[in-house]
């Protein structure tokens, strides 16, 4: 059984993040505002630009446009762009998706949302371009109670015929005191009758808040029907220790399976073992075992395979954290031939308020780690209040002022990507350069004001100020 583990393949992919720090007056985080993506070409040792995905949002962060773009041939090869709009609320209202077809954009998908006075999604339609006009496909309409619970979901499909809605499903939900969900009704409906038709039934019991039992129920011959149970038992800290499923057969519960799980004195969890019933007996079949530091960080997890008579290593796990508990090091293995094999490593690094800066991924290969997926991650300063970096001496900017055009000393750094925002933080020019040892940046479109070069090469990132006149 594999887990905490990411695939890994034989090419290296790097994906670029460029971040626009949004601050406003009740909030401040990082905003993505484009994806750059590189494959590894092993043959001729070189970087191969794939594919560009870029982010623009409005004043309360929410992402308004989100375009995709391949890199084909030496040239861009536009892919699909998707556009959002929100309600004053910050509720997201709309989404239209285009695909770029014979060098234009062509209308694709669209979305349309609609909330009641607590923000609860009430509505959903959905429209596909067909024939140079939007076609109805499907819509969902959601209610909800004093408690902002949903209580019903019908579902409807558009029949082209009639040009009407025709239902298709609902789920209809009830609640305790606690508000936890105790059932669901599923129907259908059927056209023949007019009607809905029972199909599914949920029923959930709770000690508290915590879920005891799980039953299904299948409409059968205008009865209702058993079909599987789930129970639950937890510890006095409310720790989940075992869930055991059964079928219902000939009018009686069946066991099926079981997991069981263990905790320490701190409640981090210690194992898991998955169990199947024989029709006797309860047999073994995985397991995995944690370890964690001071910290409840995980830093170690084995993982077993029952052969009939005894446990069997299968994989096991390390992993390591920096001061702030950031995940750092995933280093797994693999039992083969009475040893343990190296696998595969992930190492990631952080910036200093935590911010992930990259990721790079190794596979094992017999004798030497090889290059997997790579993330780089890079980041702009704050939109309001963007200044120059202790180290702007290292990025020479000139002529400053400028009357539009001027060019940027790239020769201490063969490859960078190289951005200029305004001084609301917008950007407005972007390039990623290598080897080159002047760029020419002409900016004659832009107002007059003050801008910011921003330089982000092998993690180190460098922001100079530039006055166009």
């Amino acid at each position: 059984m594999k887990s905490n583990v990411i695939t890994t393949t034989s090419q290296i992919v790097v994906f670029i993040f460029c971040f626009i720090t949004s601050v406003h007056a009740q909030q401040t985080g990082s905003l993505k505002d484009s994806i750059y993506n590189w494959r590894w070409d092993e043959a001729n040792h070189k970087w191969n630009l794939l594919g560009q995905e870029n982010f623009t949002y409005d004043e309360n962060g929410n992402v308004l446009t989100h375009l995709q773009k391949a890199w084909v041939v030496g040239s861009w090869d536009y892919s699909i762009m998707e556009y959002y709009t929100y309600d004053d609320s910050n509720n997201k209202t709309g989404f239209l998706l285009k695909i770029w077809k014979d060098s234009i954009w062509e209308n694709s998908t669209q979305h349309f949302f609609t909330y009641d006075l607590n923000d609860n999604q009430t509505g959903m339609v959905t429209q596909n371009w067909i024939t140079n006009c939007w076609v109805n496909m499907d819509k969902w309409i959601k209610s909800y109670d004093a408690n902002n619970n949903n209580t019903q979901w019908v579902v409807q499909w558009w029949n082209k015929n009639n040009n009407a809605w025709d239902n298709y499903s609902k789920s209809i939900m009830a609640y305790d005191s606690d508000n936890n969900r105790i059932d669901i009704l599923e129907q259908a409906w059927n056209s023949d009758s007019n009607g809905w038709i029972n199909s599914s039934h949920y029923l959930y019991t709770y000690a508290g808040n915590l879920m005891t039992t799980s039953n299904t129920q299948a409409w059968y011959h205008s009865n209702w029907v058993n079909a599987g149970r789930t129970d639950f038992i937890y510890d006095s800290n409310h720790n989940l220790v075992i869930d055991s499923f059964q079928t219902w057969q000939d009018r009686v519960w069946v066991n099926s399976s079981k997991r069981l799980y263990t905790y320490d004195f701190d409640n981090n969890r210690t194992s898991f073992t998955s169990q199947r019933w024989s029709g006797t007996t309860w047999n073994n079949c995985l397991k995995q075992l944690y370890v964690y530091d001071n910290s409840h960080n995980r830093i170690f997890e084995t993982d077993l395979t029952w052969n009939g008579t005894t446990w069997e290593k299968e994989y096991q796990f390390f992993l390591s954290y920096d001061a702030d508990n950031n995940l750092i090091n995933q280093f797994g293995q693999k039992w083969q031939l009475s040893s343990w094999k190296n696998w595969y490593q992930h190492k990631l690094t952080y910036d200093p308020g935590n911010m992930k800066r990259s990721f790079v991924s190794q596979v094992w290969d017999n004798s030497k780690w090889r290059n997997g997926d790579s993330l780089y991650y890079y980041y702009s300063d704050a939109v309001i209040g963007m200044a120059e970096t202790p180290n702007h001496f290292l990025l020479s900017v000139f002529p400053n002022p400028s009357a539009g055009v001027f060019d940027v000393d790239l020769s201490n750094f063969p490859q960078a990507m190289v951005m200029v925002s305004d001084a609301l933080g917008k950007c407005v020019w972007k390039k990623e350069c290598k080897d080159n040892n002047v760029q020419k940046i002409d900016l004659s479109l832009q107002p007059g004001g003050i801008y910011f070069v921003e330089l982000f090469s092998e993690g180190e990132r460098v922001v100079k100020k530039i006055a166009l006149q």
